[in-house]
């Protein structure tokens, strides 16, 4: 197990991915006018991709364009002070003619209640994770040392 300089867990590919699977909602960081952006999505794992159906015209046009982008998946357990963190990187990519494609993704147990509940509403985006990294905190007393105690006004 490596652990990093600030006492977390540094996941393995195959770990950050069975995560993944284990959440329905995540981050998409994009940019926008040159700012960066930040979009809650629906997700599912086909196979290695993240797959995410959107409506907004922000991440359409980031496919569209084939545009670099960041997505982000956690579960946090503010009790332990534990949980986890997966970051990817990778292309994103509007699905044509997704309906087809996507109606056997609908009927996946992974997805959240009520997510596809009014048909197919959205476009299909892909990003094919080129990179994929993640963290989980291996002990409390590894990262209390970062919260501080008092606030001095």
């Amino acid at each position: 197990m490596e652990i990093d300089r600030y006492g977390f867990e540094v996941l393995d590919e195959d770990q950050c991915r069975e995560l993944l699977q284990s959440v329905s909602v995540g981050r998409v960081a994009l940019t926008s006018g040159a700012l960066p952006v930040i979009v809650p999505v629906v997700f599912v794992m086909f196979g290695n991709d993240i797959l995410f159906e959107s409506s907004s015209d922000l991440p359409l046009d980031a496919a569209a364009r084939g545009s670099v982008a960041c997505f982000e998946a956690d579960e946090g357990d503010s009790l332990r002070h534990g949980g986890w963190s997966v970051l990817a990187t990778g292309q994103l990519e509007l699905l044509r003619g997704t309906p087809a494609f996507g109606a056997p993704l609908f009927n996946a147990p992974t997805f959240a209640a009520g997510f596809c509940d009014t048909g197919f509403a959205g476009s299909l985006v892909r990003m094919r994770p080129e990179m994929i990294s993640g963290r989980r905190p291996v002990d409390v007393s590894t990262i209390v040392h970062l919260v501080p105690t008092t606030v001095q006004m």
